[in-house]
Order: C-alpha cells, then sequence, then structure tokens
C-alpha cells in the first residue's frame, strides 16, 4: 500500500489500554450496575464470545447482552454485529474486538486485528466512541459511517471516515480526519502515519445494505433510540393506542399460546447473574425494558413513558416458590424447579443483584402508580401476570443454559399461585449460583 502525504513520527498517548480501561470499569461496576448495555444482533457463521474467565471462549447466541470485558470473535467466513443505543459495530471474518468498557455515555474498545464497520446514528454530546489497536487510538466525533483495519501482519491500523468526523491521539495533540478520507497507521513501536483517500469494498457493501434496513420511524416516537434493540419493533410488531394502558406493542410472528420469557434461555452474565437471552429475533428492548401486560388474550409490551435515557434490566420477572419447591416430572420422581412470570405496568422491579437505590429509582420510572380501573375492580388484580404468564423448569435448565420452552414443567395455574413471589433479599437462595454453572 502506497503512503500519500505527509509522513510524521510520533507516539499515541496511552490513555485507555484494555487494561487500564477494564480496570476502570470494573471499579464503576463494583458501583453499580451500568444503564446502558449493548446486545450480539446478528450473526453468520461461527461466532464466539468471551464474557467469563471460567467459561472461556463460548458459543455466541442472537440477544446475549454485551457489557464491559467482554469480547467477540469472528471466524473466517464469519460475520456479525454489535448494537448498542444507536451504534452499530460490525466485524468481518477474523476480526475481535474487546469491549473495555460499556456504560451509558462511553463505549471504549479495543482491536488487535480484524476489520471493523461503525455505524453512529444518534450520538449524544458526552458520548465517547474510542476504538484502540495496537499502533494507534481512534475516536469518532459525530454520526457517520466508519471503518477500522488491523494488519497485525504488516503492523499497521488504518481508519476510514465514509462520513462523519473523528481524529487520532497523538503526542502532538489530536489529528482529524476529514470526511473521505483514510488515516494510515504503522509501526506501533513508533508510530508513523499518511493520509488516503477513502476507499469501499464488499465488507461495506454489506454493511451499507445492514443499515438500509436500519428504520424504526414509528419506535422513535414511544422509545428513545438509547435504547438498545428498539431499531427491530417496527419490523416485527405493530403499536397500538389503548385506552386503559397508553401506547402498547404488540409482536405479529408469535405463536397461538407464546406468552413472554419462555422462548429463550439463561445465562450468567456479570456484574447482574441470571439474564435472559430471547430466541427472537426483536427480543432484546421488550425483554430488558418496560413491562407486559396481556390486553385481549394477546400478550403486549409496554415500554411506559418515553425515557430519553432508559435503564436496563437483565430480565423484568419476578421469581416465584423458594428454594425448597419441587414438583413431580414423571414417573413417580420429583425435582427441584424455578419459576417466573412478567412484570406487569404497575409492578416494581427489584433486583436481585448489587444495585443502589438510585439505580432501582431510574428502572421503575416507567411503572404505573396503579392498575387500570377495570382490573384494580377484580379480586385477583395482583395475579393478572403471574396467573397468565408464569413459567416453570427444573432448576438445572438453568445450570445447564437450555432451552426453556423444551424444559417446562406444567404447573396448574393453582399450583403456581400458592408459591410465594420470592422477595429479592431471597432470590439468590432460589436460584443457582455462578459456581454451579455448567
Amino acid at each position: 500500500m502506497g503512503r500519500i502525504g505527509k509522513v510524521t513520527n510520533m507516539r499515541f498517548i496511552a490513555t485507555a489500554t484494555l487494561a487500564l480501561a477494564a480496570a476502570f470499569a470494573s471499579a464503576a461496576l463494583a458501583q453499580e450496575p451500568p444503564d446502558r448495555v449493548g446486545r450480539l444482533a446478528w450473526t453468520e457463521g461461527e461466532v464466539s464470545v468471551y464474557q467469563d474467565p471460567e467459561l472461556g471462549w463460548d458459543k455466541a447466541f442472537i440477544n446475549l447482552p454485551i457489557t464491559s470485558e467482554n469480547s467477540v470473535w469472528t471466524d473466517r467466513g464469519a460475520r456479525a454485529e454489535v448494537r448498542v443505543s444507536g451504534t452499530a459495530l460490525r466485524l468481518d471474518e477474523l476480526t475481535q474486538i474487546d469491549i473495555a468498557r460499556l456504560d451509558a455515555d462511553v463505549i471504549d474498545a479495543y482491536m488487535e486485528r480484524g476489520t471493523l464497520s461503525v455505524r453512529v446514528r444518534f450520538k449524544q454530546r458526552n458520548e465517547q466512541l474510542a476504538f484502540s489497536t495496537p499502533q494507534a487510538r481512534f475516536l469518532l466525533d459525530a454520526d457517520g459511517s466508519y471503518r477500522i483495519d488491523v494488519d497485525a501482519e504488516r503492523d499497521e491500523s488504518r481508519l476510514t471516515v465514509f462520513s462523519g468526523e473523528a481524529h487520532m491521539e497523538s503526542q502532538r495533540g489530536n489529528v482529524r480526519i476529514e470526511s473521505g478520507k483514510r488515516v494510515v497507521v504503522w509501526n506501533s513501536a513508533s508510530p508513523s502515519f499518511a493520509f488516503e483517500r477513502a476507499a469501499s469494498d464488499a465488507f461495506d457493501r454489506w454493511a451499507s445494505a445492514r443499515d438500509e434496513q436500519w428504520s424504526a420511524p414509528r419506535a422513535t416516537r414511544y422509545v428513545s433510540t438509547d435504547m438498545t434493540g428498539y431499531e427491530d419493533l417496527d419490523r416485527y410488531g405493530e403499536w397500538l393506542d389503548e385506552p386503559d394502558y397508553g401506547s402498547l406493542w404488540f409482536p405479529t410472528r408469535v405463536s397461538s399460546g407464546w406468552a413472554p420469557y419462555r422462548q429463550g434461555h439463561w445465562t450468567w452474565v456479570r456484574p447482574w447473574g441470571w439474564s435472559w437471552v430471547d430466541d427472537a429475533p426483536w427480543g432484546y428492548a421488550p425483554f430488558h425494558y418496560g413491562r407486559w401486560v396481556q390486553v385481549r388474550d394477546r400478550w403486549a409490551w409496554s415500554p411506559g413513558r418515553r425515557v430519553d435515557r432508559p435503564t436496563w434490566a437483565p430480565a423484568l420477572v419476578a421469581f416465584v416458590g423458594g428454594s425448597n419447591w419441587s414438583v413431580g416430572v414423571g414417573s413417580g420422581r420429583t425435582a427441584p424447579v424455578v419459576g417466573w412470570y412478567p412484570l406487569s405496568p404497575w409492578e416494581r422491579y427489584q433486583p436481585w443483584y448489587r444495585a443502589n437505590s438510585a439505580y432501582t429509582n431510574r428502572m421503575n420510572i416507567v411503572v404505573n402508580e396503579r392498575p387500570p380501573r377495570q382490573i384494580e375492580s377484580r379480586g385477583d388484580w395482583r395475579n393478572w401476570n403471574r396467573d397468565r404468564g408464569t413459567t416453570v423448569v427444573q432448576r438445572d435448565t438453568l445450570v445447564n443454559r437450555r432451552a426453556v420452552a423444551s424444559a417446562i414443567v406444567p404447573v396448574t395455574r393453582e399450583a403456581a399461585r400458592a408459591q410465594l413471589v420470592v422477595p429479592q433479599a431471597q432470590v439468590q437462595q432460589v436460584l443457582p449460583q455462578r459456581n454451579d454453572i455448567a
């Protein structure tokens, strides 16, 4: 590759290497969980994730939460897409991205090798989007389309700005990269750089095609673009205004008898612990924000009032039963079980992980003070979702991270109602612990 323009020797300021950023993230997470979490939105081919040192590299699933100190890897011939609010990170084959820090205001990542397309929409004024490589540190300053390449064999990094604004940190100050330009940086020991004209290839055309599917004009009337997963709602459901509930979203591609939190599996994600991973392509925002309610025998998602910076939860459910709840599972045998149901718009969420009161209040800002009058007049209104949406599985379904739909234990409504809703302080005693996971 030819070098065009002025070549400058320099040393880059190591203001946020992966190790330092990870340490910073760990300190922050010890205080309270982050409000914003990304998702693995799409995969093709063999894609792996690294989220837990004890598990190592693991199989990637659509809708897997992505947070600080997580990594994503694409094998040969594979591609993947990570979404964080209004930003899409698209990995080409043989690419690894390490998320050092991801919270309400920062995406700070490191790339050792590979190719990454970054599409930024709706960037917040104080939001920082930083991508470090062995040779350079790039910061994306505005909405736009970008590409980062890291060639380990050539000891070289490239940032292409197709549209938008970006800069590179250096010892001499910030180096601006204009739209339509590419900066090439080589020699990690004593970096030099030069500018070239931006050029696209098949990977960029694929990324552009993915962008063309990114349209949610109705959803953005009801939810913030800061809500990860909002972009799938219009394509897979319909919005209806209900007199008793306000604006609701109804999924349109579900089977008869479908209920929330049944088509997917539980997995352990630090720092929250047990987190829900839904199978549906749209199954992210409705399971980590808002509430669910059954209207005219159809389940609908209630996002609540529009919040500019909504707070993410691992699963908006309540658990039922206790640590000694067992039921018959065939051939006269009993087994310990775990049950849960989706919270309704008038039920507060109580975290089962460490969280302060400010976090919990932000989580419950969408809760209605009371249920609709016609429901409140019923004697069983407190059990509305519990009676209609309780799911029960054997405890080892969580331990082995198995699909819930194929492991449901039939339990009558009366049997489920006989079990107490597990208080927040006791949830950890009911659910399997981290060291139980297979």
